[in-house]
């Protein structure tokens, strides 16, 4: 009996194998997925505070600001690093 448990414990099954290579596949998808509809949902945020900025203040703050954004982009896990500077 404890041969046998043995055995099987080392013995490989494809079918297994697959299942858990698809699984993980799945989970790797998901987890894309999450990230991918995390950036649009960002991305329709900022061009709506775009939008609003363009009606608050017409299109010439864009140019003065664009350096500020990109800088404030790279630090973007620290919320209002770039404020005032």
């Amino acid at each position: 009996m404890q041969f046998r448990h043995q055995l099987q414990s080392v013995a490989v099954d494809g079918a297994n194998i697959m299942a858990a290579a698809r699984d993980a596949c799945q989970r790797s998808l998901d987890r894309f997925e999450a990230k991918d509809a995390a950036a649009k949902a960002k991305a329709k945020i900022d061009e709506g505070r775009v939008a609003e900025l363009k009606k608050m203040r017409g299109e010439k703050w864009l140019p003065s600001i664009a350096r500020e954004m990109q800088v404030c982009n790279m630090y973007s896990t620290v919320p209002l690093v770039c404020k005032g500077t």
